[in-house]
This record gives structure tokens, C-alpha cells and sequence, in this order.
């Protein structure tokens, strides 16, 4: 059998270490915030010792105020919504094919990024769901608390295998016949049938305009320039007006100066990459085009088997199957590094139904044929249209299949329709919390805070 080393696991962390390292973290952290508690009439529990300088006022409030280091720091896993009730966290995303201006079939270098391809994605989405028996002994090992799952006799090594391969079918579900292989040619034709845009948007900064209009000073500008700037500099006197009326500092923000075609998106860039000030003036963006799938993700509820996990999973997507999607689903399990609760699923979708055709080797929205001098796609299906948009008319299919699969079990929360502000929900916006305070976090085997909905949406 391999050693622990060679399967790429990290080195042990011994329990006199994690003691020292915390003691160090908490001198550090009373140290560092000791002076401004003093200063404001703060005293730390136990500090008898005398301080100098002039006597402290007494309290208004007619006691001493001390701050508790033994307390639990905030900074720690408990929930930011207790309760039997819950709203979710559920995100739909219309994701539009990337086509960013090019010469000789090879991009700008200023137009790299703009997130993960629909292959790379169903890749993740499919692989992340099966489960290795790595991550097999983690589950077991989260869900006993045992170090060693397999050392102390917890997993057999013989069943494991088989127990595995059941997980595994229900982690992922697809309508999509042919195999995992043919679902997953059908994103990548869907993202290559997708047009390229009519237009491309160059951008800029309206806290910019004077060093557009340094550019000016040194002649020979195009004339295309010396319009962006005129541009530029009507938006940046827009914001300076509003600043005015509102009696408080200008906000400035990036705002489109010119929508050109491709060829001249890649001209016009060029052109500010070889000025020695100009590189970093102008941005690029897409113009519209067809989107080419949706990702939906949702979390679920904690206390749930896989079995119930797979049956909410499975009655999402057929649901969406049944609207005319071609999807591929799958549910994705937390890692070691993880909240224990952290389940998920992950949907990529198509809102088309589609049929392979094996006389052409290719799916029906890519089969072509010319009629009156044209080229058509005589057997490209219609795409799935609803009366309101989706994100809300999905996010709330998603929520009453969830509470109906939990039922009226008391130990599984249930999940709420609508907004925190539709709920009575108030919740202050999670600010970054900076490297330190993060890594203390993570070291509690927390995740990093996210920024919950805004009830506005």
C-alpha cells in the first residue's frame, strides 16, 4: 500500500502545534486591539494590573465595561439565520459565448477571460459530483468523526466499491440520450452555434478624461480617438453635475465611448497598446449575442440522505425537461475543507430541445441546408419561452420541490419563497474580512462569508 505522502495528502498536523499556534493567535489578537478598547473605557476580563498616565473617567452608564477574550470571536460558524426556516441561496445565470476581437484566428491580449467555457463547465459540473474513494473516506470520516475510517474498521474495503458506485448514480442525472459523451458535444455545439456579436464596446473610466485628453497634446491622434474623447468627456461632466446635486464626492464610473465592429475593436486596441501612456485606458466588452446555455446552482438543506438529495435533484430537472431544457444535473458534496453541510446542486441547461441526427452527425440546430439561395436550419426546435422571467418563476419550482421532499420531518429546515426583505429578514452585508481574519476562519474549518441576496432584487 502507498504512503499517505505519495497520494498527494497533507502533511499531519500535530494537536501541540494547532495549541501553540492558537495561543500565539490570541496574545497576537489582544495585543493588537488592547490600546483602542483602554482608550475607550474597555477593560479586558482578569487585567488587574494598574495602568498610567491620567485616572480613567468613570462609565456613564455607572459600571466598568470589560470585553470577555474567553467569548466566541464573531468570526465564527454559527449561522446567520436560526431558526426552522431558511431562504436559500439560489443563482440562475444566462452565460453567453465568448468572441472577442481577433487577427489570423488569434484573440487580443487584452480581451483574455470571461469565465469558463460550456465544455470546461460541464466537465466540472459532471466531475465534481463523482465520487473517488478519497473522498469517499472523507465523507465517512465527517459524518463519524473518526480520523481513520478504514484503520479503525468503520469502511469495508470489499463493499466500498459497490457502495461508491451507488452514490455515484445518485449524484448526476441528464435527458440527454447518447451518454455522458454525446450530452456533452451538446454544449459544446450549442456555445459554437452561438453568433458572434454585431458590435464590440470599448470602455473607460470618466476619472480617465484627463489623460484622454493628454493623449491629445501630443498630435496625431485619429480622429475615432478624439471622438472617444468627446464622449468621455460629456459622461465625466454628467457625473460631476449629479455630484453637485447630491452635495457629495463625485462617483466616477465606466461607461462605453465607442461600439465598433470586431476588425476595429482589435485595430483600436492595438493602437493603445503601442502608446507608452494609453495601455491601460480602454477596456473591452462584448456586445449582445444568443446566450448558449444557463447554470443554475442551489444549495440543500442539511440532514438529507442521498437518496432524498437525488430525488430533488432528479424532479428539478425533469422539471425543466419537461418545459422543453436539455440539461445535465449533478450534486456536488464538500470537500475536507468545507462546512459539513455544504451541499449543492449544479444544473447546466440548454433552453432548446434538441435531437441528434445520425444521417448528419450532428445535432438538429446545427444541421443546415440552403433554400432560395439562403442557408437555413429547417430542424432547429424553438426555444423554451414563459410568461415571466425564469429566475423567479425557477427559483420558486426549485424551493416547493425541496419542501416537498422534507415534508414534515422537524429536524430538516424548511425552505422560504421570496426575498429576506419579503421575510422580515434583516441582515447586515458581510464586508471582506482580510487575509488574517479569513485564515482564522478557515482554520475553525469554516468557509469564507459570502454576501447574502440583496432584497432588492
Amino acid at each position: 500500500m502507498s504512503s499517505s505522502g505519495s497520494i498527494g495528502e497533507e502533511p499531519a498536523v500535530f494537536a501541540h502545534h494547532v495549541r501553540a499556534l492558537l495561543a500565539r493567535q490570541r496574545r497576537e489578537d489582544e495585543e493588537a486591539i488592547a490600546g483602542s478598547l483602554k482608550r475607550t473605557g474597555f477593560r479586558a476580563q482578569g487585567d488587574d494590573r494598574e495602568t498610567r498616565g491620567p485616572p480613567r473617567r468613570a462609565s456613564t452608564s455607572g459600571r466598568e465595561r470589560t470585553v470577555d477574550f474567553h467569548a466566541a470571536s464573531p468570526l465564527t460558524r454559527r449561522d446567520r439565520q436560526t431558526g426552522g426556516f431558511r431562504v436559500p441561496h439560489f443563482d440562475v445565470k444566462a452565460v453567453m459565448a465568448i468572441h472577442p476581437p481577433s487577427r489570423n484566428g488569434v484573440a487580443h491580449p487584452r480581451c483574455g477571460g470571461g469565465g469558463m467555457s460550456a465544455v470546461a463547465h460541464f466537465d466540472y459540473v459532471t466531475d465534481g459530483a463523482r465520487i473517488g474513494l478519497a473522498t469517499h473516506i472523507d465523507y465517512i470520516r465527517r459524518e463519524t468523526g473518526v480520523v481513520d475510517p478504514a484503520g479503525e474498521m468503520l469502511l469495508d474495503m470489499l463493499d466500498e466499491q459497490e457502495m461508491r458506485g451507488d452514490l455515484n448514480q445518485l449524484a448526476c442525472y441528464t435527458n440527454i440520450p447518447g451518454g455522458w459523451d454525446r450530452a456533452r458535444s451538446l454544449f459544446e455545439a450549442a456555445e459554437r452555434a452561438a453568433p458572434p456579436p454585431k458590435s464590440h464596446l470599448l470602455q473607460a473610466s470618466t476619472a480617465q478624461v484627463t489623460s484622454f485628453e493628454y493623449q491629445l497634446k501630443f498630435g496625431g491622434a485619429p480622429t475615432w480617438f478624439r471622438e472617444m474623447t468627446r464622449r468621455l468627456r460629456a459622461e465625466a461632466e454628467e457625473v460631476e453635475r449629479e455630484a453637485i446635486e447630491r452635495g457629495r464626492p463625485a462617483r466616477h464610473r465606466t461607461v462605453t465611448i465607442a461600439e465598433v465592429s470586431g476588425k476595429e475593436a482589435y485595430e483600436r486596441l492595438d493602437w493603445f497598446e503601442h502608446r507608452r501612456f494609453a495601455g491601460d485606458l480602454v477596456s473591452w466588452k462584448q456586445g449582445r449575442t444568443q446566450r448558449s446555455q444557463h447554470r443554475f446552482v442551489g444549495e440543500l438543506p442539511d440532514g438529507l440522505s442521498a437518496v432524498d438529495r437525488h430525488e430533488i435533484l432528479s424532479r428539478f430537472c425533469g422539471m425543466l425537461a419537461d418545459d422543453g431544457w436539455m440539461v445535465v444535473g449533478a450534486i456536488h458534496q464538500p470537500d475536507r475543507h468545507n462546512d459539513r453541510r455544504n451541499f449543492h446542486i449544479h444544473v447546466d441547461g440548454v433552453d432548446r430541445p434538441a435531437e441528434w441526427l445520425d444521417d448528419f452527425g450532428c445535432w438538429d440546430f446545427e444541421h443546415t441546408a440552403r433554400r432560395n439561395g439562403k442557408v437555413t436550419h429547417p430542424d432547429r426546435q424553438k426555444k423554451v419561452r414563459y410568461p415571466t422571467p425564469p429566475a423567479g418563476l425557477l427559483r420558486d419550482r426549485f424551493i416547493t420541490i425541496v419542501n416537498e421532499v422534507i415534508g414534515d420531518r422537524p429536524d430538516v429546515v424548511r425552505y422560504l419563497h421570496g426575498t429576506y426583505a419579503d421575510n422580515g429578514i434583516g441582515l447586515t452585508p458581510l464586508e471582506h474580512m482580510g487575509n488574517r481574519a479569513r485564515s482564522t476562519r478557515d482554520r475553525d474549518g469554516g468557509g469564507i462569508a459570502q454576501r447574502p441576496e440583496d432584497p432588492r432584487r
